[in-house]
């Protein structure tokens, strides 16, 4: 099914997934960029992925970049060690809404600038 009878991939939470070659580490690249046309089916507290890359998923000291949904609805970025974690603050996510989100990433510009989620094209915060 698609939405306004335009094509549209969906995902059944099964064996899902895209594999890109990256480096581990975003410092000092040129970046990245993403977006997504997503409808939460049910922002429920848990974690729900969009994306996300670890070397190691048990080990938080991996280098990151993950981008979910979690705590109070909002969405959550990891873009450093640590679980150097940042989320969209006031800005949250409805149930059985339609969103065009995006994430991008600029390792060579000052920290303070790095990274910043959009939705409806839209900043809705910028982190190091």
């Amino acid at each position: 099914m698609s939405l306004d009878a335009q094509p549209a991939e969906r995902f059944d939470g099964t064996n899902d997934e895209m594999t890109i070659l990256d480096a581990d580490i975003l410092d000092n690249s040129s970046g990245l960029t993403f977006y997504t046309a997503l409808r939460p089916a049910n922002p429920n507290g848990n974690p729900s992925g969009i994306l996300g890359k670890r070397i190691n998923q048990g080990t938080s000291a991996q280098y990151a970049y993950t981008w979910f949904f979690w705590s109070g609805d909002r969405l959550n970025v990891d873009l450093n060690t640590q679980n150097n974690r940042f989320n969209t603050g006031t800005t949250t996510f409805s149930n059985n809404t339609n969103y065009v989100l995006g994430l991008d990433f600029r390792g060579d510009i000052p920290a303070a600038r790095r990274a910043r989620v959009y939705s409806q094209g839209v900043k809705v915060t910028e982190a190091t």
